[in-house]
């Protein structure tokens, strides 16, 4: 079974099991991508990013490769090859979808149309404010 993190993935079993506040919400609502028999646990946002990305590209029947890495994780950089044949799964800590940042999903999708694919660093990644993204668009 593979997990981005270790912490997360106690926080988050910590959390379904307690009747308390959960501390996931600390850092974030997290949610789980499965893939064939693997799981890894994202921030929600960033699942539902990559989530969009993999279902526009995998419809197509267009294959790539995910990376994660992160360096605090036993297996700090993981890289998985997104084929429309392999069982895909997402779960979701809230139970709605925020809006996306349509010039970061751009820049996304952009990124996983390239040779090297989809890279995520699990360690900096933070999604730009919509205000950021208006500026970055207007140059």
């Amino acid at each position: 079974m593979l997990f981005i993190c270790e912490r997360h993935r106690r926080l988050v079993r910590q959390a379904r099991h307690s009747l308390r506040a959960p501390t996931i919400r600390l850092i974030g609502p997290m949610g789980n991508l499965y893939y064939s028999n693997s799981d890894a646990i994202i921030d929600d946002r960033l699942l539902h990013y990559i989530q969009v990305i993999a279902a526009t590209k995998l419809r197509r029947g267009e294959n790539f490769t995910l990376t994660l890495t992160q360096r605090a994780n036993p297996e700090p950089r993981i890289t998985i090859w997104m084929n429309p044949n392999i069982p895909l799964r997402f779960t979701y800590t809230t139970p709605e979808a925020a809006p996306l940042v349509g010039a970061y999903l751009q820049q996304l999708a952009a990124q996983a149309n390239s040779t090297s694919g989809l890279i995520i660093d699990l360690d900096h990644w933070t999604e730009p404010a919509p205000a950021q993204q208006a500026h970055a668009a207007a140059r």
